[in-house]
């Protein structure tokens, strides 16, 4: 049967209609956004049945063949897929958005506090460190910045620190969130906080000096008290100011030596602070000045009794030195005690129970008067010699192997042995028994050297100490 043109031509046309192509499989959005460090997700929807083809700035990506692709670069992005009769295309851009910038060389790795309440906890301002973290980026591009107590909420941004100028810790680790006010991106950082303790000073007795012209006003050498203040602990340093107030902001610190402005009493501040740390704490010292002192009028003789037995022992009466050391002086006010070291003497401790008839312990032995105003306390010192006939095996020799020289002197005092000693302290002491300074040689050694040249002339006693024994030595101070 043979066909007509327009037969033939419907025909043609029926079959493009049934073969024509289906819809392309794949898209993508037109952009996405992240930030930089962050893995992001293409994901073209298509099925499995395809083969895909994934480019990167118009460059085949090798290796990219699934309906995904991850990324972590700013660009531009296209897929291909295929199925044999389907072949389609789809294409982004992607924008990676920059994370703060990390903070500045003004932030700090710890924010330290005193411990002002001894407490443990301490009072902190976290904002301080805001310009650090936002460093020279603008302000306005961000949001508040936010701190948190834990790397998860801060990463999350979650329960932030509510009130961050004021915030009450103690030791522990703290995170601030900087974020972008457009894309969201933020960086956090981490700080310590550390509540750092205080001194721990004693407190004083009070400072006394004698007054000489009853007018109610004395020089008090202020560093007398260093030594009880401190207390043994190291790292601090000690001034004095007249106020509470200027001792606590540590200003207007007083000279030493210092003359009261109140008569007789006067309150002035010690402040006690760690050279480490800068933390302090503040003590009261009292000023007294004293009337009616004691004066040793006439130095004691040196006691020496030959009994002839040659033993190194005799019965010494004490006090037959009292008439010439008292003066004028009324007995019944002034009153002497008698001890066997200077320590005691110092501290009014441990007197002589029987000074009329004492027996030495040693030969010679140094014998240590106490002069006391009964009515007020205030004191001064004096020492003699007792000696008998014979050789006394205590620790003579060990007392006169130990030489003090220059004495009197100046500048410097030197003590010697004819002995090397293993390790030695050294107490200065002044006539009202104030320890001036403690001095230590931990070494072995024979000689030892201290700086006098602050004191005022006068005499004082040197306490030695060495290998378990003890002996008191007197220098005069020109």
């Amino acid at each position: 049967m043979k066909m007509t043109l327009s037969q033939v031509v419907s025909c043609f046309f029926l079959l493009i209609f049934h073969t024509a192509i289906a819809a392309c499989p794949v898209s993508l959005n037109a952009s996405y956004e992240a930030c930089e460090g962050e893995i992001l997700v293409l994901d073209s929807n298509g099925d499995s049945s395809f083969i895909y083809q994934w480019f990167f700035n118009g460059t085949l990506i090798a290796g990219a063949d699934g309906a995904t692709l991850l990324v972590n670069e700013a660009g531009d992005y296209e897929v291909n897929a295929t199925n044999g009769t389907t072949n389609c295309d789809a294409s982004t851009t992607v924008v990676l958005n920059p994370i703060p910038n990390e903070p500045d060389s003004n932030f700090l790795d710890i924010l330290e506090i005193c411990d002002d309440d001894m407490d443990g906890f301490g009072q902190f301002d976290l904002t301080v460190q805001d310009a650090a973290i936002i460093g020279t980026q603008d302000p306005a591009d961000f949001l508040p910045i936010t701190y948190y107590v834990s790397q998860v909420d801060a990463e999350s941004g979650a329960n932030p620190i509510v009130s961050p100028e004021n915030f009450i810790a103690t030791n522990q680790t703290v995170w601030s969130r900087l974020e972008s006010g457009g894309a969201g991106c933020f960086r956090i950082s981490n700080f310590d906080l550390l509540v750092l303790p205080l001194p721990s000073p004693a407190t004083p007795t009070p400072l006394e000096v004698c007054d000489v012209d009853g007018d109610g006003f004395a020089e008090f050498d202020l560093t007398n008290k260093d030594v009880e203040i401190i207390n043994g602990e190291e790292n601090v340093v000690v001034t004095y100011h007249p106020t509470l107030v200027d001792a606590t902001i540590n200003v207007n610190a007083l000279s030493s030596p210092h003359t009261n402005v109140v008569a007789f009493s006067e309150i002035v501040y010690a402040r006690v602070e760690n050279i480490l740390s800068s933390c302090a704490m503040v003590v009261e010292l009292e000023l007294l000045v004293l009337v009616d002192c004691p004066v040793i009028d006439e130095m004691p003789t040196n006691l020496f009794l030959n009994e002839g037995d040659n033993d190194g022992l005799a019965i010494f009466d004490l006090t037959v030195n009292e008439t010439q050391m008292l003066g004028a002086q009324d007995a019944s006010v002034y009153l002497f005690t008698y001890h066997t070291t200077l320590n005691d003497s110092a501290n009014g401790v441990n007197p002589i129970a029987t000074p009329m008839s004492y027996q030495n312990i040693a030969n010679p032995q140094t014998i240590y008067v106490r002069l006391t105003n009964s009515n007020n306390s205030s004191f001064t010192l004096a020492s003699f010699e007792i000696e008998t006939d014979g050789i006394l095996a205590v620790d003579q020799q060990a007392t006169k192997s130990f030489s003090v020289y220059p004495n009197p002197t100046q500048n410097m005092l030197f003590i010697s042995s004819t002995d090397t000693f293993d390790g030695m302290k050294v107490v200065l002491y002044d006539l009202n028994g104030r320890v001036l300074s403690i001095n230590n040689l931990n070494v072995m050694s024979s000689q030892f050297s201290i700086d006098v040249s602050r004191l005022s002339p006068g005499v004082y006693f040197v306490e030695i100490e060495s290998e378990g024994k003890k002996m008191g030595k007197k220098m005069i101070k020109n």
